[in-house]
C-alpha cells in the first residue's frame, strides 16, 4: 500500500523540521520512504510582503 503525507511551511527551517518529524513518526510504523517531491512558490506582495510557500509530498510504502 502506498500513501502520501503533505508538508507545508513558509520558512525553510520550519519546513525542514516538519519533514523530519513526519519521516520520524512514520518510520515507527514499519513503512518505507519511497520518494519526496518538492515545490516552492514565490508570491510577491505590496510593501515587501513577499512570501515563499514550500510544499513537500512524502511518498511512503507500507509492506
Amino acid at each position: 500500500m502506498v500513501f502520501t503525507k503533505v508538508v507545508y511551511a513558509e520558512d525553510t527551517y520550519t519546513f525542514e523540521e516538519k519533514i523530519n518529524d513526519v519521516i520520524s513518526n512514520e518510520s515507527k510504523t514499519d513503512v518505507t520512504l519511497k520518494d519526496i517531491k518538492f515545490n516552492s512558490v514565490f508570491q510577491g506582495g505590496a510593501l515587501g510582503s513577499d512570501t515563499i510557500a514550500n510544499t513537500a509530498i512524502l511518498i511512503f510504502e507500507k509492506e
